[in-house]
């Protein structure tokens, strides 16, 4: 109903985080997304994120998008330059009954500022914020290089890991 989709909308549980998408994205087996770029056929052709496929925001009620996203097991995630066009494409699904459909947090604008330039550093050093900044490098790395969009593409054989890090250790005791 529509106080649903409101309450859905105004809150951020429709986003996608850079960093899961990232992870997702260079971590095969765990990948469960579907890539959708919202943007012009000529500014997905310019760039865009490896295994994503192009949805301009003009074509998401049309019949190629129920045949793109209506059938898929995957978990859909919208994304444009910011996350405006994104979201206005999320709500158009929603309200067709797209369940499966999120939306990249910070577009590929906050994705690119992540992977490619560095800028989305944080000053604070807590074990998770180290672990995070880690993964970050070394998937900026993998972006940069090509190394991600080989992976993604190669379907033969299976993908281990790109960015092996492991994660902080659990504290002691406590809640």
């Amino acid at each position: 109903d529509a106080e649903t989709l409101f309450k859905a909308a105004v809150s951020a549980s429709h986003y996608a985080s850079i960093d899961e998408v990232a992870y997702k994205l260079l971590h095969e087996p765990e990948n469960d997304l579907q890539l959708v770029d919202v943007r012009s056929p000529d500014e997905f052709a310019a760039f865009s994120l490896p295994g994503a496929i192009n949805l301009p925001l003009a074509e998401v009620l049309s019949q190629k998008a129920e045949k793109l996203l209506g059938d898929t097991r995957k978990n859909i995630v919208l994304y444009s330059y910011a996350s405006t066009a994104a979201d206005q494409a999320w709500l158009l699904l929603q309200r067709r009954g797209i369940q499966n459909i999120r939306v990249l947090q910070q577009g590929l604008n906050g994705f690119f500022s992540a992977y490619f330039t560095g800028s989305h550093q944080t000053e604070s050093r807590s074990e998770q914020v180290n672990f995070d900044l880690r993964f970050r490098q070394r998937a900026m790395k993998a972006f940069k290089t090509g190394e991600a969009a080989e992976k993604i593409v190669t379907k033969g054989t299976p993908v281990t890991t790109i960015v092996d890090i492991m994660p902080p250790k659990a504290g002691k005791g406590g809640c």
